[in-house]
């Protein structure tokens, strides 16, 4: 640049601005002739902290007065912004100019900030509707009988079963006020004509002692339907694993009756007591594997599949984690996707309370942070989504 200012040999300096300009031209755009050179280069000698710092994309197209326009804006955020947005929106100078000094960058902030609020005031009163659409009512107890050591098969008489899907739940509040929460139970049956929701489940604990001692005709208090059940569009037409693993085998068989697929329905028990063995085998080919030995493979459902050299393009799978965990490893190895469906201790049923939390890749909307409601965002996960 310091041959501009050189006295001899004018045909020289020409030269040396031709190549200048073209080289300028070349590397930051049109516009670099040797009329305007001289500009470029006082702008470079009085601008420099703007020059080292443009993007590459908007020297193509931004002039010099541009960028000293730019030179007002102190805060280097807002500098970045108004460049980039002077180069998407083919700003003018003058356009640029009043943008600045009417505070558009802060205004549109303010105006993403009040865009942000509303959202989440969106998402609120989703949420609010969902809680609302989920129904707290007495349901009349149809019938009940043991069906095997600890579980029993209880049907309840509710509106509920009218809007059931495969792989929901409801929860059943026990009427002795000590036990304070309500027990969640997978639905295993629905019958919508009659209005009954089949519940078959294991006697784990102070609450479900009380749930099989019910009668005919004696009433419970349930909320109900609770979280998103299988998506049965995913396994459509496909080859189907439907896996279900001790009491996560009664959500099965709503399923297995309401997924047209070719289905292979592998369930684990500890022992003989095979509970709905024959209702499974009128929805799919079944194949069983109990701890013990005494009834189909020796092992799991793992060791069944393996033994059976069966495939499948989509796995829905219900039952304890350490089957849930080795579902999701197999899947992952197969390169296939895995639908599974979490079972939590619960307290609300409704996504308000955070007690039935799981890790996820998301960020929840609620909590901010990677975990699920496995009541509200579940029971039923992709595989790859939650980190169990």
């Amino acid at each position: 640049m310091e041959e501009l200012k050189g006295e001899n040999r004018a045909e020289y300096g020409l030269s040396i601005i031709k190549k200048l300009s073209a080289e300028l031209t070349k590397t930051y755009g049109k516009g670099f002739t040797k009329t305007n050179l001289y500009n470029f280069y006082s702008f470079y000698k009085y601008f420099p902290e703007i020059f080292h710092t443009v993007c590459g994309k908007s020297q193509r197209l931004l002039s010099w007065s541009h960028y000293r326009c730019l030179l007002q804006v102190k805060d280097s955020k807002a500098r970045a912004w108004y460049e980039k947005e002077a180069y998407e929106q083919t700003w003018s100078v003058r356009t640029l100019q009043r943008n600045i000094n009417t505070q558009y960058y802060h205004r549109t902030l303010q105006s993403q900030h009040k865009d942000l609020v509303k959202q989440e005031m969106n998402k609120s009163q989703t949420r609010k509707e969902s809680i609302m659409q989920k129904k707290k009512l007495t349901a009349t107890v149809k019938s009940q009988q043991k069906i095997a050591e600890g579980i029993y098969d209880l049907r309840l008489s509710t509106e509920l079963a009218a809007e059931a899907s495969a792989g929901q739940f409801i929860c059943l509040y026990p009427k002795d006020k000590s036990t304070l929460l309500p027990r969640p139970i997978s639905i295993c049956e629905v019958d919508k004509e009659k209005e009954t929701l089949r519940l078959v489940y294991r006697v784990a604990g102070k609450g479900t002692a009380e749930f099989s001692g019910l009668k005919e005709g004696e009433t419970v208090e349930i909320l109900g339907n609770l979280g998103n059940g299988f998506p049965l569009e995913k396994g459509a037409g496909k080859r189907v694993f439907i896996m279900g693993g001790g009491i996560g085998i009664p959500p099965m068989l709503e399923l297995s009756k309401r997924l047209s697929a070719e289905k292979q329905i592998i369930v684990g028990y500890r022992d003989r007591d095979t509970f709905l063995k024959e209702e499974l085998e009128q929805n799919g080919s079944v194949y069983v594997a109990t701890e013990d030995g005494s009834v189909g493979s020796r092992g799991n459902v793992m060791d069944a599949i393996r033994e059976n050299g069966l495939e499948a393009d989509v796995i829905y799978a219900c039952g304890p984690m350490p089957m849930l965990r080795a579902i999701k490893g197999y899947a992952q190895e197969k390169g296939i996707p895995a639908y599974i469906s979490l079972e939590e201790h619960m307290a609300c049923g409704v996504g308000a309370c955070l007690g039935c939390v799981v890790k996820t890749k998301n960020i929840d909307s609620h909590s901010h942070v990677n975990n699920a409601r496995i009541c509200t965002d579940g029971p039923v996960f992709e595989a790859g989504e939650v980190d169990i």
